[in-house]
Parts: C-alpha cells; structure tokens; sequence
C-alpha cells in the first residue's frame, strides 16, 4: 500500500483512526502498537499522539 496519495499531502502525520484504516486494523490495536512501542508516536499538544508519514512507511512494509 502507497502511503501517500493526491488526498494526503507527504509527510502530514498519521491519527491513529488513519491508521488504523490505512492498516486494516482497529484503533484500538494501533493505540496497542504505540504503547508497547512497536509503532513509534510524537505528541500533539498534552493527550493527542501522532504517527510519522515515514513510521507508517516502515509500518506498512514490514507489517504489524
């Protein structure tokens, strides 16, 4: 899968619902991804994590 298209500009960051669509996965699951660090995530403000375009590069090339 193109992570990447004429809908989502290179490099914008990833909500976990946008991943976890992208992946084919729930939410949930993808929250577990980035508590056990298997996924890496930058915070956005106090609460809210973020995926890096280049992380759900690796992510969708290696699996999950």
């Amino acid at each position: 899968m193109e992570t990447t298209s004429a809908a989502r500009p290179k490099g914008k960051p990833w909500t976990f619902a946008e991943a976890a669509e992208h992946l084919g996965v729930s939410v949930k699951h993808v929250r577990y991804l980035a508590d056990t660090n298997r996924i890496s995530t930058f915070r956005v403000g106090k609460r809210a994590r973020r995926i890096s375009d280049q992380e759900m590069t690796r992510v969708s090339k290696e699996g999950v």
